[in-house]
Order: structure tokens, then sequence, then C-alpha cells
């Protein structure tokens, strides 16, 4: 299954583009529109922000595990974050 932005999510991603020259910048806020569309990061969507970036797959999908934010499973429609550090 391949996976396709809402013509609305698409014209976001372009949106997003413009604003970052620089393709790989724009990594973080098109991953975060991917996952409020798709509810989280498959690896359809791995390969569909590395096309569109022109990113290696291991480079997105480096980006998805290291940061928290990113669901790289299906999760529920509630998730419920806990926080027992002073950072928080």
């Amino acid at each position: 299954m391949a996976f396709a932005l809402t013509p609305e999510r698409e014209q976001q991603v372009e949106d997003v583009l413009t604003r970052y020259p620089e393709r790989r910048a724009a990594l973080l806020p098109i991953l975060w529109l991917c996952q409020r569309q798709h509810g989280w990061i498959s690896p359809d969507v791995v390969e569909y922000v590395a096309e569109r970036l022109e990113l290696s797959t291991s480079i997105v999908k480096g980006v998805v595990t290291f940061y928290t934010m990113f669901f790289d499973e299906p999760v529920g429609e509630n998730v419920v974050w806990v926080c027992r550090t002073l950072s928080c």
C-alpha cells in the first residue's frame, strides 16, 4: 500500500518546502504532517518522505526513531505521556 497525502496536506507540504530552501530542514515538519494524517510513521510514509525530500530512507528512519514524538508503530487515538524528570 503506497502512502498518499490528501490534497490539503499536500499543499501544506508544498508550503513547508517553500519555507525551507534546504530540503533536509523540512524533514521534521513534513514528518509531523504525515503523522497527523496517518497516525504513525509507517515504512510507506518513510519512503514517501525520503523520496519527496531526496533523502535516503535510513536518514528519515533515523530521525523517526530518534524523536519520541514520532510513532513508528500504530498507536491509539489518545496518547498519554508521563514524564518523571525535571526537564518536563
